[in-house]
C-alpha cells in the first residue's frame, strides 16, 4: 500500500511538472495580434495648446509580444491631417529595443522624409504621435515649444506610465 501511494505521488508530480512546463512554453512563445483600427484623435500644437483639432488615425499592422519582452509592431499609420498621402507612408516598425518608439517616414524621390515618431499601447488603445516641425535650414525636429502632438484618447495624462 505504501509503495502504491508513493507511485501515485510520483505520477502526480510528473503530471504537474509537465503541466507547468507546457504552460511556461505556451506563455513564452511569441503571440501575434492583428491591429486594424481607425480612431478620432486630437492634435495639439504645443506652442499654443489652446488650439486643438480633431484628426483621424488609421493603424493597421501586427503587434507581436512574448513573455520575455521583445514586443514589436510593424504596420502602417495614416494620419488624415498630414499632406502625405496614405500610399506614400512607409511601414512603421518599433520594438522594446527602440524604447517603444517608431519613426513615421515616407519616400520623397530618392530621399527618406521623417514625419515624426509614435508610441502606442499593445492594443492601440492609447497612441501618441509627435509630429516634426520645420526647424529652419531644411531641418525638421520636435520640441515642446514648436512641435505638434496627436493623442488618442485625448485624455492621456501620464504617457510614460501607460504605454509600452
Amino acid at each position: 500500500m505504501n509503495e502504491r501511494k508513493r507511485t501515485n505521488l510520483k505520477a502526480l508530480f510528473i503530471i504537474l511538472a509537465a503541466a507547468l512546463i507546457l504552460a511556461f512554453v505556451y506563455l513564452a512563445l511569441p503571440k501575434e495580434r492583428g491591429i486594424e483600427r481607425r480612431v478620432d484623435a486630437t492634435l495639439v500644437q504645443n506652442g499654443s495648446p489652446a488650439e486643438r483639432r480633431q484628426t483621424a488615425l488609421t493603424i493597421s499592422g501586427t503587434y507581436k509580444s512574448s513573455l520575455f519582452g521583445g514586443d514589436s509592431f510593424a504596420g502602417k499609420v495614416e494620419i488624415d491631417c498630414l499632406p502625405v498621402t496614405a500610399g506614400e507612408l512607409l511601414n512603421v516598425v518599433f520594438s522594446a529595443e527602440d524604447k517603444g518608439y517608431g519613426a513615421l517616414t515616407y519616400r520623397s524621390g530618392e530621399s527618406l522624409e521623417f514625419v515624426g515618431y509614435m508610441r502606442m499601447s499593445k492594443t492601440a488603445d492609447e497612441v501618441i504621435i509627435c509630429l516634426f516641425e520645420d526647424m529652419g535650414d531644411g531641418r525638421k525636429g520636435w520640441s515642446a515649444d514648436t512641435g505638434a502632438v496627436i493623442s488618442y484618447p485625448d485624455s492621456i495624462e501620464n504617457i510614460g506610465d501607460k504605454l509600452y
